[in-house]
C-alpha cells in the first residue's frame, strides 16, 4: 500500500508538472498492474484472502479514478481521498494497525492538498478564471474531500477498539476531530465558491454579503428547525449558539449590507428587484432561527432565575433590532421619490413607525407570555412597553407633529389596555380551572 501510495503520488505530481494530460491514462496503468498482480495470486491455494481482497479492492478504486481524474484532476487530492476511505475501510475490516495509521495518514495529506489547491483557485489567482460555479474542478474536488471526511468518521462507528491505530489516538477523539474538520471544510469550500462565482457574476460587495447571508443562516437555520422534532439538551445549545451567531453577524454584517443593498436598489441600474428579494430569503431564515431561539430558551431553563430574564431580554433585543431594521427597508423602498433623501426618511421612521412597532411587538410578547406561561416573556414585553413608552415622551414627542403624536398615544393606549384585557382573560380561565380540579377532587 505505502509503495502504490508513494510511487502513484509521485508520478501523479510529475506529470501535472511536466503539463501534459496523462493523468486518465497512468491511472488506468496503475489499476492494470493492481490487477494483473491480484490474477497471477487468485490461483495460489492457501494464499491471504486478506491480501487478495485488499489488490482487488486497490485495483477497482484506481479503475473508478480513471474518468474523474482525466476530466477533473490536477492535484492528487482525488486519489488521497479515496485511498483514504478505502484503508479505513479495510483497516477495521482486517484489523491491521499499520493500515489505519496510513488511513491517517493520506487524510492529513488530502487536506494539504486541498487547502493548496482552495488557495491556488480562489487566492493566489491574480485574475478570475471563468468557470462553472458549483461545476467545477476546486469545488467537487472538495465536496469529495469532505465526503472523504465523513465517510471515514462514519466508519469509525464499526472500530471495536477504544483506540485507533495505537493506544496514542482514542477513537472517540479522532471521530470528533474527523466530524469538526469536515465541517471547517465544507464550510470555506462553500463560502469561498459562493464569493467567487458572485464576483464573476456581479462583482459587487452588497449583493456578494447577500449570497453569503443565505449560505450561513441557512446552515444556522438546520439544528432551529431540528430542535422542534428532536428535543434534547445537545440540540438546544446548538439552537441557543445558532440564534447568537446568527444576531452577531446580523447586527454586525449584514445589517449595513443589507441597507447598501437597498440604496443601490433605489438608487442604482445595476441591481434589480430580484435581487434586492434575495435578501427576504435570508431575513425569513433568520425569523426561522428566531422563533427557535425564544422557544428553545423557554424550554432550557425550566426554573425562572435573573440568567434565564437577562438572556430572554437580549433575545429579544437582538430580535427587535431585526425586526425594526427590516420595518425601515420596506417602508423606504415603498414610499422613496428622486427628491427624498433615504437619511431623512430613515429618521422620521425611527420616530413614529419603530414606536408603534415597538408597541406591538410588547403587546405580543406579553400575549405569549401569558399564553404559555413564561414569566421571561411577559417581563420583556413589559420593559420593552416601558422602553417604547419612555421614547415616546423623550423623544418622539419633540420630533412628530399633533397628528402624529396623536396617532402614535392612541396606539400605546391600545396597546395598554388589549394587553390588561388579555392577562385579565387568562388569569381567570386559570382561575376556573383551578376551581374545577378542586370541585373534581373533593
Amino acid at each position: 500500500i505505502s509503495s502504490t501510495a508513494t510511487y502513484y503520488t509521485a508520478g501523479y505530481l510529475l506529470i501535472t508538472r511536466i503539463g501534459v494530460d496523462y493523468q486518465g491514462i497512468f491511472t488506468l496503468w496503475i489499476a492494470i498492474i493492481i490487477y494483473a498482480f491480484f490474477l497471477i495470486l487468485y490461483p495460489r491455494k492457501g494464499y491471504d484472502r486478506r491480501v487478495l481482497n485488499l489488490l482487488l479492492a486497490l485495483s477497482l478504486m484506481f479503475f473508478a479514478l480513471v474518468i474523474p481524474v482525466e476530466y477533473m484532476g490536477k492535484s492528487p487530492t482525488l486519489v488521497w481521498a479515496l485511498q483514504a476511505i478505502l484503508l479505513m475501510f479495510i483497516s477495521i475490516k482486517a484489523d491491521f494497525n499499520g493500515m489505519k495509521l496510513g488511513s491517517l495518514e493520506l487524510t492529513v495529506l488530502m487536506i494539504g492538498s486541498l487547502a493548496f489547491d482552495i488557495y491556488e483557485q480562489y487566492v493566489g489567482t491574480v485574475e478570475l478564471e471563468v468557470v462553472q460555479p458549483f461545476f467545477n474542478k476546486t469545488f467537487l474536488s472538495s465536496m469529495l474531500a469532505v465526503f472523504s471526511v465523513f465517510a471515514n468518521a462514519y466508519l469509525l462507528k464499526f472500530e471495536k477498539r477504544d483506540y485507533f491505530g495505537f493506544k496514542f489516538i482514542p477513537k472517540k477523539y479522532y471521530q470528533l476531530f474527523l466530524v469538526i474538520v469536515g465541517s471547517i471544510m465544507f464550510y470555506i469550500s462553500f463560502r469561498l465558491e459562493v464569493i467567487y462565482s458572485a464576483i464573476q457574476i456581479y462583482n459587487d460587495q452588497a449583493i456578494i454579503k447577500v449570497y453569503l447571508s443565505l449560505l450561513n443562516y441557512t446552515l444556522l437555520a438546520i439544528p432551529a428547525i431540528i430542535v422542534f422534532f428532536v428535543r434534547k439538551k445537545p440540540l438546544y445549545i446548538a439552537t441557543i449558539t445558532s440564534f447568537v451567531i446568527a444576531y452577531l453577524l446580523y447586527i454586525f454584517v449584514y445589517a449595513r449590507s443589507w441597507g447598501d443593498l437597498r440604496d443601490e436598489y433605489l438608487l442604482s441600474p445595476y441591481v434589480n428587484a430580484g435581487l434586492y428579494n434575495l435578501h427576504y430569503f435570508a431575513a425569513l431564515l433568520l425569523f426561522v432561527i428566531s422563533i427557535a431561539g425564544i422557544w428553545t430558551l423557554t424550554k432550557l431553563y425550566e426554573r425562572s432565575s435573573s440568567l434565564s430574564y437577562l438572556t430572554m431580554f437580549v433575545f429579544v433585543g437582538f430580535i427587535l433590532a431585526f425586526v425594526s431594521n427590516e420595518l425601515a427597508n420596506a417602508i423606504v423602498i415603498r414610499q422613496y421619490q428622486p427628491h427624498l433623501l433615504i437619511q431623512a426618511m430613515l429618521q422620521k421612521i425611527k420616530s413614529l413607525d419603530y414606536s408603534i412597532l415597538w408597541g406591538l411587538m410588547a403587546l405580543l410578547f406579553v400575549i405569549l407570555g401569558v399564553w404559555f406561561k413564561n414569566s421571561e416573556l411577559r417581563a420583556s414585553g413589559a420593559l420593552l412597553y416601558l422602553i417604547t413608552l419612555i421614547k415616546s415622551v423623550a423623544y418622539d414627542y419633540f420630533r412628530l407633529n399633533n397628528e402624529e403624536l396623536i396617532a402614535l398615544f392612541t396606539v400605546l393606549g391600545l396597546v395598554m389596555i388589549l394587553g390588561a384585557v388579555f392577562f385579565h382573560w387568562q388569569s381567570k380561565i386559570s382561575q376556573n380551572a383551578k376551581e374545577q380540579v378542586a370541585e373534581t377532587g373533593s
